[in-house]
Parts: structure tokens; sequence; C-alpha cells
């Protein structure tokens, strides 16, 4: 998993209006602004989304391994899963990130 220190406690997210959205295939990408030094992120996966918690853990841990590569310092990002995520290989989830750290560095 990820340290504490990267770790974006949801409740924060409420209180704020994010700077960017970004919705892709599998999932809703939210970016905030915050005071920190260093970049955290959040992942949220419903059981209504995915039934199996061994797989919301699975796609967590792939969803936080690549926004890992791709945060920039400052930043806290929000991910919010789709139940579309069920009909998708790992390879897809990875790429779609990929897509997203792409127009994070284009438009920041």
């Amino acid at each position: 998993m990820y340290s504490k220190k990267f770790r974006l406690a949801v409740e924060e997210t409420k209180r704020k209006k994010p700077k960017q959205t970004i919705s892709l295939p599998f999932f809703l990408i939210k970016v905030f602004e915050n005071e920190v030094v260093h970049p955290r992120f959040g992942i949220i996966i419903s059981s209504a989304a995915v039934k199996n918690a061994a797989r919301r853990n699975f796609w967590r841990r792939i969803i936080a391994d690549e926004i890992k590569k791709s945060a920039e310092n400052q930043k806290d990002i929000l991910v919010i899963v789709f139940k579309k995520i069920n009909e998708a290989t790992a390879e897809e989830v990875k790429e779609a990130l990929r897509t997203f750290g792409e127009k994070i560095k284009q438009n920041f």
C-alpha cells in the first residue's frame, strides 16, 4: 500500500472544490490543491462497484501504484471507481491512468 503521509482523508475533500475533474472510462478523478509538500491521494471503491473485497484491494493496489508514478507535488488526487472496472483488465486500467498522468502534466 502507501504510507500514511500520502493518504488523503476523504472528509477533507468534501469541504474543498476540485481544481480539475477528469472522467475516464473506469473512474472519476478529482484533483485538489494542497498545502503540504508531497502529493496525497485517496481511492474510493464501493462494494456496489466491486463486490469482492479481494478484488477491491487488487484494484486499489493497481491504482495506487500508477498514481504514485504520475503524481506531482502539492496535489491531492481522489479517485472514485465506477462499476465498469469489473469488465477491465489491469493493463487497460494502467493505460487509462497513464492518460490521466499526461492530462495532469499538460494542464498544470
